[in-house]
């Protein structure tokens, strides 16, 4: 979970994937708290796992969720933590192997 400032535009057009509108969004990869910005970083966005063909990461397309305002600290934080656990059907028995 990443917090970022963000522009909305009409820039970049929505795509039709089986009939169901997709909204692109960008996310600039920096340096971390040592670079030219500072901040979250996209990467911490991605798994660590490569594509077995080409050995790039995984990180040129995925889904993601989009929430308005700040993001939860505290016991906030970790029950929304929880809350994408469940729609993602991750428990402790199954783990991230879905």
């Amino acid at each position: 979970m990443i917090e970022a400032r963000v522009l909305v535009t009409d820039r970049v057009t929505p795509l039709t994937v089986a009939g169901r509108t997709m909204h692109q969004i960008g996310l600039p990869y920096h340096w971390g708290p040592t670079g030219y910005s500072t901040g979250d970083a996209a990467n911490e966005l991605t798994s660590i796992s490569l594509d077995p063909n080409t050995h790039i990461q995984e990180s040129k397309a995925f889904a993601c969720d989009i929430r308005s305002g700040r993001r939860p600290r505290g016991p906030g934080r970790a029950a929304l933590l929880r809350e994408y656990q469940r729609r993602a059907g991750i428990t402790d028995q199954t783990g991230m192997e879905i």
